[in-house]
């Protein structure tokens, strides 16, 4: 059996988003990323519905962060019945899972093993890797599966459905497997999560425009300022970010808290700043930045941008930090010296941060179907991780973040 795979790709030059990773990105247009095999009949002209083949993609590339196992989801499969030849339908759903959380981990050349012999030699890793990075350029980041169903079985070729979540969108694997493997995939996105303003924003009560923060020499701070209607002095808030690279928004699937939080607060006469976070706008070296390159510094940045303006009333200036931004809270009154006061929403970590993320994996790995030895196992891997734990942080980068814990500074 003849197996091409096709790839339906526009290429095209992404933007950085900083070295945390290890992945390659490529533009892709369309709502469907499709990997799948034509001709299967043997005419090799697409005659079963999938696309015509077309050359491999190509493109420039830049890094980006992807999560551990640690952090995806691995819910139950769908109950389902043995075919009536024989076939099992639960061990091609467990091939299925498994093969989505290869790819979701980073291990193409282990995902690539799982191909039957005619797949993995149409298709390399390294074409598969760039494959998956189209995925993710499109969709956002990996947050969980939600569901596995077996479809059924047609010419000896199974069919399974692996529903999964992106940050940015739902979207629906199906594969194609043998008793040998896979044979192909290909992926629809389900359309991009909808943002509904909340009911107690007032869109006709306050003007919105986009302003630009200077962060480094090379790189700016995009930001939205939100200003009442009027010509009354008012007062102003600039938002701080929790960790990680977040946009102005804290944009997360349909939620965009901080924007509502600005809405809010806008319809009821006070202006307010958000803006991109440093590490989600700029290419940043994580390995050599301190927190004050990451959030102290662009914030004392904002609340003087925010002063500045001609409608609000410079001593009525407050800083409103979530989570980290929380934290950081005082030390940034502090560095300012001319803050009216400072508002701490979900601050954190009152206690170290190592201790927080292994409460955090733990809780998550309660909520699996797994044996003693296997959170066991699992726990020691988040121990070791350098991307999950801040022991093994630079070092000055952690006498910074928990120099001013709330606990110590809101006295």
């Amino acid at each position: 059996m003849n197996a091409p795979w096709s790839i339906r790709t526009k290429t095209g030059t992404a933007a950085s988003n900083g070295n945390v990773g290890r992945r390659r990105f490529l533009s892709v247009t369309g709502s469907v990323v499709a990997l799948l095999l034509a001709g299967c009949s043997g005419d090799g002209d697409g005659g079963d519905g999938s696309p015509t083949p077309t050359p491999d993609p190509g493109g420039s590339s830049t890094e980006t962060e992807s999560p551990t196992p640690a952090e995806t989801s691995t819910p139950e499969s769908t109950p389902t019945e043995a075919d009536p030849d024989g076939s099992d339908p639960a061990a091609f759903e467990r091939q299925a899972r498994e093969f989505v959380e290869l790819l979701v981990d980073g291990s193409f050349e282990a995902a690539h093993d799982r191909f039957t012999e005619s797949a993995a030699a149409e298709l390399s890793a390294t074409q598969l890797e760039q494959a998956w990075d189209q995925v993710t350029r499109n969709t956002g980041s990996f947050v969980s599966i939600d569901a596995v169903a077996y479809q059924g079985e047609t010419d000896g070729r199974a069919t399974v459905t692996v529903d999964t979540v992106f940050s940015e969108v739902r979207s629906e694997f199906t594969i194609y497997l043998t008793e040998d493997g896979v044979e192909g995939f290909r992926l629809t996105d389900q359309g991009e999560f909808a943002w509904d303003p909340p009911a107690y924003a007032d869109e006709s009560a306050f003007e919105e425009r986009t302003v630009t923060l200077d962060a480094t020499e090379s790189c700016d701070l995009g930001g939205t300022l939100s200003v009442p209607t009027g010509n009354d002095s008012v007062p102003g808030v600039v938002i701080v970010h929790g960790s990680g690279p977040v946009d102005r928004d804290a944009t997360f699937g349909p939620n965009k808290p901080y924007k509502e939080l600005a809405w809010g607060l806008a319809s009821r006469g006070i202006a307010v700043l958000r803006y991109d976070k440093r590490t989600q706008a700029c290419d940043a070296d994580l390995a050599d930045v301190t927190i004050d390159d990451v959030a102290t510094d662009d914030a004392l940045t904002a609340i003087q941008r925010l002063r500045d303006h001609d409608r609000v009333a410079a001593d009525a200036v407050f800083v409103v930090g979530h989570s980290l931004g929380g934290a950081l809270a005082p030390r940034i009154a502090t560095r300012d010296g001319g803050l009216a006061g400072a508002v701490l929403l979900a601050p954190g970590p009152a206690r170290p941060i190592e201790e927080l993320v292994l409460d955090q994996q733990r809780h998550l790995l309660d909520q699996q179907d797994l044996t003693g030895e296997e959170r066991e196992e699992a726990m020691a891997e988040v121990r070791e991780s350098p991307s999950t734990t801040a022991r093994k942080r630079p070092r000055r980068w952690r006498s910074r973040c928990f120099s001013d814990r709330v606990a110590a500074t809101t006295r």
